[in-house]
């Protein structure tokens, strides 16, 4: 049901004077029958009555770490890789593009360069941690296969097969497995003493487009947050009280990471957030930023708390920073919160919804639950096919 509220116009009577009764032709007061006059009604719409405005978008945070800005990247292949020319036409093509400065210049980075593509003839596990291709790495830089960092905002891109399953994704990063939990990741290690960025790509689907947009992703993370154990750049970092608190430390591409491949001369690309767009309150992600951006919001816009055993209730208010009309709804699952969506008993009254109208969200906190007090937990409300997400959470007692 549409729920907004009717805000009505005051229109003030015309009178001589407003605080004594009109007078008689005489003179006189006239006789009002010995009944006091009735004050007038306030039709004014009270202030905690105005319908809500959905809260600013998020900002990436400038940590105190260095960006990439001039990012010199190696394409690294294995021998049999099957989109070994895919993957290095990406690192010719993507510096001269015109998605690279639009997603990344707001940001500090000034220019890249593919500095070389090589070809490793290493016979690779079945599986792999991120501690072996950090060694792999730098053992190829020791025996001069690759070529050394030498201070240079260095960022080495290793592509690896679909044989080959990398078993977590970075120095306290993703966990899990490749394909099941992640597409690929970045990370960092030194040689000789000096840092440098590489990231990872897997071939989970036999796609090239998914290839050269993990790239993309993956390529974007890794010069605007090359060091993101030891020095951070650009990350998520809201403050206390906020919903975004269970997607804190997400960088640029992982905020636009369900928005759609976009192409730029037949390459595959993915959408970048951008703070600048996201403080005018427009569709964050870009290029080409999709002119329906939608999503829900919580009112209250706050984080209550709740106990083990409790049902926790949030209205959530449609709204666009676009021309869209309706949207579908789904829960989807946060990244930094101990339990999924199906744990938490998630449920939404209406699975549709358009600007201004609400719907409700409800959560159970789990029975365990005390073994995480003082944790912050919630879900992700996804909003239409681009799954446009909002936070929504609540705090353990």
């Amino acid at each position: 049901m549409r729920q907004r509220l009717v805000r009505l116009a005051f229109v003030p009577l015309l009178a001589a004077g407003c605080g004594s009764p009109p007078a008689s032709p005489d003179g006189g007061a006239l006789d009002d029958g010995g009944r006091d006059l009735l004050p007038l009604p306030d039709l004014t719409t009270p202030a905690d009555m105005a319908e809500p405005k959905p809260p600013a978008l998020p900002q990436l945070y400038k940590n105190s770490g260095t960006v990439l800005t001039d990012v010199n990247m190696v394409t690294v292949t294995f021998d049999g890789y099957p989109y070994r020319g895919a993957a290095e036409a990406f690192g010719e093509f993507v510096f001269g593009s015109k998605w690279f400065p639009a997603v990344t210049a707001e940001y500090g980075i000034k220019s890249g360069t593919h500095v070389e593509a090589v070809r490793l003839a290493d016979k690779l596990d079945a599986t792999m941690t991120d501690a072996q291709i950090a060694m792999l790495i730098e053992k190829h830089i020791q025996d001069g296969s690759l070529p050394a960092p030498s201070g240079r905002n260095f960022y080495y891109m290793v592509y690896f097969p679909s044989g080959t399953t990398i078993s977590d994704g970075g120095s306290g990063g993703v966990s899990g497995a490749s394909c099941s939990s992640f597409l690929g990741y970045h990370s960092e290690a030194k040689y000789m003493g000096t840092p440098f960025a590489y990231g990872v790509i897997c071939d989970c689907d036999d796609n090239q487009d998914t290839i050269t947009v993990t790239a993309a992703h993956e390529l974007v993370e890794a010069a605007t947050d090359p060091y993101p154990y030891t020095n951070p750049g650009y990350n998520l970092q809201p403050d206390p009280g906020d919903p975004w608190q269970i997607e804190i430390g997400q960088e640029s591409a992982d905020l636009c990471d369900a928005e759609g491949t976009i192409y730029e001369n037949g390459v595959a690309l993915q959408r970048i957030w951008s703070n600048a767009a996201a403080a005018e309150g427009t569709s964050p992600c870009v290029p080409m930023p999709d002119p329906d951006y939608a999503a829900v919001f919580p009112v209250p816009y706050d984080i209550p708390t709740a106990s083990a055993g409790d049902t926790v209730t949030f209205t959530l208010m449609g709204w666009t920073a676009g021309n869209a009309q309706s949207w579908d709804l789904t829960i989807g699952q946060a990244s930094y919160v101990d339990y999924t969506p199906t744990e938490q008993q998630a449920r939404l009254s209406a699975t549709t919804i358009s600007p201004g109208d609400t719907v409700t969200l409800t959560m159970t906190v789990p029975r365990d639950a005390d073994q995480h007090s003082g944790s912050i937990e919630g879900v992700l409300i996804e909003s239409t096919k681009f799954a446009h997400v909002w936070p929504v959470a609540y705090q353990i007692q």
